[in-house]
């Protein structure tokens, strides 16, 4: 290789590795692309005057686990996040959850969530439930 050619390859390779430092050291900026919004739900709650926690909890389900029947002393908001899961309550009877899908736990419903899939399924899940409370109560 001429000495020429590693000379214009080195500046290529600095200039694409290093351009962001040289743009933000003479202050010019580019714009980073935007976050994509996979999933949004919205769902109205009503809760009562006090002081509440608000709980963030990500879990990974193995096939065949899950959360067996039980109740929230506040409202729940769960997404999966990947692969899918049941839910099982009452008031909705039984509803597969999949990736990007999002379901809500009404205070004091019962109700039993499960990976009945081949595979693992990853949820988020908030809980905001009165101070002191207990998040989850399970129902023998």
């Amino acid at each position: 290789m001429t000495s020429r050619l590693l000379v214009a390859l080195c500046t290529v390779i600095v200039l694409g590795i290093g351009g962001g430092a040289v743009a933000r050291a003479t202050g010019q900026t580019s714009t980073p692309p935007a976050p994509v919004t996979v999933s949004r739900a919205a769902f109205p709650i009503t809760v009562a005057t006090g002081e509440y926690d608000l709980i963030n909890v990500v879990a990974n389900l193995a096939p065949g686990s899950g959360v067996p029947w039980h109740y929230h002393s506040g409202p729940v908001v769960g997404t999966v996040i990947s692969g899918e899961a049941t839910l099982l309550s009452r008031e909705v009877g039984e509803k597969t959850i999949k990736a990007g899908q999002s379901w809500i736990e009404k205070p004091n419903e019962v109700g039993e969530f499960i990976n009945r899939s081949s595979g693992y399924t990853y949820i988020v899940a908030t809980y905001l439930v009165p101070k002191g409370a207990p998040p989850t109560t399970f129902v023998k």
